[in-house]
């Protein structure tokens, strides 16, 4: 027999801890497999534009990564509805070059803008430090 990718149980099956592929377990996904659905997951990050500020803010991990995720899942949303209504999203008032919004989740708000390529962020943080920043 070939070598086992998935490793073997007690009682020589190929088992996998329960809740490794979610809720009901199974199988875990080979190593192979798993970098391939990181390189995907990063290719979805791409679709919405984060300005290196904010990348920066994501690799320092100064932005919880389960916040993060919410927020980009929201953002991914926005960028392919464009319907504002979606989520808590209002729009920025100041006197600025183009129009900002602001995205609401939890503690935390994501600034972007809206142009030819698609969405923008411009800025994530916390509500204090956005306002303060933004006004």
């Amino acid at each position: 027999m070939g070598a086992d990718i998935y490793g073997s149980c007690a009682h020589g099956r190929n088992c996998a801890p329960a809740g490794a592929l979610g809720q009901g377990g199974g199988p875990a996904l080979p190593t192979e497999l798993r970098l391939f659905a990181l390189r995907e997951m990063y290719y979805i990050v791409n679709m919405v534009r984060y300005e290196k500020s904010v990348r920066k803010q994501i690799e320092k991990r100064a932005i919880p990564p389960q916040v993060m995720k919410t927020l980009h899942n929201a953002l991914n949303a926005l960028e392919q509805t464009r319907d504002l209504q979606l989520f808590d999203v209002k729009e920025m008032r100041g006197s600025f070059k183009r129009t900002y919004y602001r995205l609401r989740k939890g503690k935390y708000r994501a600034i972007f803008f809206f142009d030819d390529d698609g969405l923008a962020v411009v800025y994530v943080g916390k509500r204090e430090e956005v306002y303060r920043l933004w006004e």
